[in-house]
């Protein structure tokens, strides 16, 4: 099989522009590839150098203060890193003529259609467990689930790859989960459980399950058209590996993410290492992994974080931002965000001016009462001018923000 690699048609220079010969492109994306992780290596010694520098300076200022110097931990070092990086809104996500498929076979575009969002991605890490999963239920936290993560937390999305009857009925019977599954899966059998933990048939496909689409995928690997070729790819053989072809259900998930839309990406429960003992709990929930299936995990994330590694110039190019919110996850490629910081992020404010919108009165207006009684204060508290002044203040911000766009 011929698997094609970042090969660029072109590339800037000093003179500008210099179109590149077909033939030597291959070589040229291997380079720019090896190159960026090479520059990614440098800037994360040059970061580590400035901290210990930066420690040094404060320890000796605190000993000169006769005061007992601060040791920052390698998450706060992390959420400063973090605090650097630009913001920025700029969302240009290339097209993709994809479309997601009902049960009447009947597809549908849904090409960016978060536009910019922000998501959290739960993978099935046991880190999992170690985060209070109740601050995702706020107001604009989107959230999608791999595989049995529902088991754990009812997610707003899901993805499965595998076969259908390797997850849970509950999540599949829940309809306020928007479910995607490969078009491929549709008719396979869901299954239940007894009580005494024997499986049966349910009788039932996801072509039956409410809030089920489909998309379509393939395992044929094309980093140059990763983000717009219209299935979702998960794996494959990719090329110069030294491991045999893998399948990965969260590749799947970050390119269907993107193609939705979403440009930051939390990620969540994504240890990207399985103990080898079988008495460590593999996932966040219960389930049994023997010593070779662990093993093999372990193998996936290295192939996985590779492939990752070889998209990060195209993610790069689009503004598509991924943070990974485990400091301790061996899915170094991505930079640590708390899990606190990133729900600040994603979560909007709750609302609380509720009046006028359907008259169209203004929720700043004096109410009298039919006595001509005197004026009352909104139910803000604070008084007519006080308000008028903040109106004042967000109508400038809100124009001189249209004027930096």
């Amino acid at each position: 099989m011929s698997v094609k690699t970042w090969e660029p048609e072109e590339i800037i220079t000093k003179d500008g522009v210099v179109k590149i010969p077909e033939a030597v492109r291959p070589l040229v994306g291997d380079f720019e590839v090896r190159l960026a992780s090479i520059e990614d290596q440098f800037q994360a010694y040059a970061e580590e150098t400035n901290n210990i520098l930066l420690q040094l300076a404060t320890h000796m200022e605190a000993i000169k203060e006769g005061k007992e110097p601060h040791i920052p931990s390698k998450e706060e070092l992390r959420e400063e890193k973090i605090k650097e990086l630009p913001m920025s809104r700029e969302w240009n996500p290339k097209h993709s003529n994809m479309l997601i498929w009902d049960s009447k076979e009947k597809g549908v575009s849904w090409w960016n259609l978060y536009k910019g969002s922000k998501i959290f991605l739960l993978c099935s890490g046991p880190s999992l467990n170690d985060l209070d999963l109740s601050l995702l239920n706020q107001r604009g936290i989107v959230t999608m689930g791999l595989n049995n993560v529902w088991c754990k937390f009812k997610p707003d999305m899901w993805l499965g790859f595998d076969t259908p009857g390797r997850f849970h009925p509950e999540g599949w019977m829940d309809p306020s989960i928007l479910k995607f599954v490969p078009w491929h899966n549709r008719d396979m059998r869901l299954r239940e459980i007894t009580p005494k933990g024997d499986f049966f048939d349910a009788g039932i496909s996801p072509m039956e399950i409410p809030n089920c689409w489909f998309v379509s995928n393939n395992v044929e690997v094309d980093i140059d058209n990763w983000l717009t070729e219209e299935s979702v790819n998960w794996g494959g053989e990719l090329e110069g590996s030294n491991e045999t072809r893998f399948r990965s259900t969260f590749l799947g998930a970050i390119r269907l993410l993107y193609y939705l839309g979403f440009q930051e990406v939390y990620l969540l429960g994504a240890d990207w290492n399985m103990s080898t003992d079988e008495g460590v709990p593999g996932y966040a929930f219960d389930e049994h992994r023997d010593a070779r299936h662990r093993n093999g995990n372990n193998r996936m994330y290295a192939w996985t974080t590779e492939f990752l590694r070889r998209l990060q110039p195209q993610f790069k190019e689009t503004g598509f931002r991924i943070f990974n919110c485990n400091p301790d996850s061996h899915l170094e490629l991505f930079p640590y965000m708390s899990f606190e910081s990133a729900v600040t992020h994603a979560a909007t404010p709750e609302i609380e001016q509720t009046r006028g919108w359907y008259g169209g009165e203004s929720p700043n207006a004096v109410q009298k009462s039919k006595k001509g009684e005197a004026p009352t204060s909104p139910p803000t508290g604070r008084t007519i001018e006080e308000l008028e002044e903040t109106e004042d203040e967000r109508v400038q911000v809100l124009r001189r923000t249209r004027s930096d766009q």
